[in-house]
């Protein structure tokens, strides 16, 4: 998928960025920290600290095992592209997400 000449370590990188699993996904430290990009980090001051992400939206919509019904992975991504390509309020995707979830469609 990436061309002959692509680093290997801008591949892990992004692999490790894009795992669906949040718990397999790298940390922003992590990420910030890995060779592709560590020599940017170093270069940086030191930045306040900001409130640690809180990633459990994800788990409103995973099922008992932690894993998102494709269903319901499909409605999250098309509302974050309604999101981006307009300027939807974003209380009015977050109503049309809640209503597609409890039709099932």
């Amino acid at each position: 998928f990436f061309p002959a000449d692509t680093d290997p370590q801008a591949i892990d990188l992004l692999t490790r960025m894009l795992r669906f699993d949040r718990n397999e996904r790298i940390t922003v430290e992590e990420a910030m920290e890995h060779p592709f990009v560590e020599h940017l980090h170093r270069a940086m001051p030191e930045l306040p600290r900001v409130q640690r992400f809180d990633g459990s939206f994800e788990s409103m919509y995973a099922d008992r095992q932690g894993v998102i019904p494709q269903e319901h992975l499909q409605l999250l991504m098309y509302s974050e592209m309604l999101a981006v390509a307009s300027e939807l309020d974003p209380e009015a995707i977050g109503t049309f997400l809640r209503q597609a979830l409890n039709t099932g469609h």
